[in-house]
């Protein structure tokens, strides 16, 4: 039967190893099925962080009260689990799927502190970021959500590096994307703001919020319904396929250079457009 253990990582000469059964609850290692639950604390995991790499757990969960790291920056906790949920107003969470056949099906941020991230690598199939810091560096993600938690919770903040997402949803917080990744829709709306420094994103659909658009690589289709599209934060060259405007959205396609090329006419139903030598459709 699935059960729960809990990190206690205390065992004489053994402090923080994942490897070492007596640093769980009922010194046992958690098997595929269980839960792994880090609830108190300050013992990091340091040591044995592949032991549990032919894992899949059914969750795992960083609790409010713990402090510690999982993992560092050279070396990160490879286990698969169904569900992650990390909380917490410190300590950095550092995971690798990527190592097995298993997928985070569902990754859930909502921490309250700065000084917290969490680092992922391998396959995701949402991120649901209410609040905190993730790093999202290699493999694919099918969706992303950006949205506001509650007033304890700070806003939302997700990095994508290597990591390819099919459609990102940015309602509250800041998306970040560089590296060689790609996204093939980014949705903005509400609050949110997305800053777009290097990777590609394919299309572009803004019903709010912000796109700070920066990378060289080809936006195929662009339409903004609201909100506001900027490109004058970069003076390197970018193209722009197909580009459409509407009532409520402010679209600047200059980034003082002048080197933006907009393969098609704008298609303008209103709203406002600054792109020096673009062809303009006003309907």
């Amino acid at each position: 039967m699935p059960d729960t253990r809990t990190w206690l990582g205390n065992d004489p000469g053994n402090e923080g190893d994942a490897n070492v059964a007596a640093n769980y609850s009922a010194a046992t290692k958690p098997i595929t099925g269980d839960t792994l639950q880090f609830t108190s604390g300050s013992q990091s995991v340091t040591a044995g962080l592949t032991a549990l790499a032919g894992v899949n757990l059914a969750s795992l969960i960083r609790g409010e009260g713990y402090t510690g790291e999982i993992g560092s920056a050279a070396a990160y906790f490879e286990v698969g689990a169904t569900l992650v949920t990390i909380e917490g107003k410190s300590g950095n969470t550092y995971l690798d799927g990527s190592t097995s056949s298993f997928d985070y099906n569902d990754i859930i941020v909502k921490s309250t502190g700065p000084t917290s991230r969490l680092f992922v690598k391998g396959t995701v199939g949402q991120f649901h970021c209410v609040g905190g810091r993730t790093t999202y560096e290699s493999d694919t993600c099918t969706e992303a959500f950006l949205e506001a938690g509650n007033s304890q919770q700070m806003l939302p903040e997700l990095v994508t590096t290597s990591g390819s997402c099919t459609a990102v949803y940015v309602m509250a917080g800041l998306y970040k994307r560089t590296g060689t990744g790609t996204d093939t829709t980014l949705y903005t709306a509400g609050d949110g703001k997305a800053e777009i420094w290097d990777g590609t994103v394919t299309n572009i659909k803004g019903f709010g919020g912000i796109v700070d658009y920066r990378s060289t690589n080809t936006v195929v289709d662009t339409k903004m319904y609201a909100g506001f599209l900027d490109t004058r934060a970069d003076g390197r060259a970018k193209t722009f396929t197909t580009v459409e405007v509407h009532g409520a959205a402010s679209v600047i396609l200059d980034n003082g250079p002048g080197n933006i090329t907009i393969t098609n006419a704008i298609k303008a139903f209103g709203g406002h457009i600054v792109a020096p030598g673009a062809s303009t459709s006003r309907t």
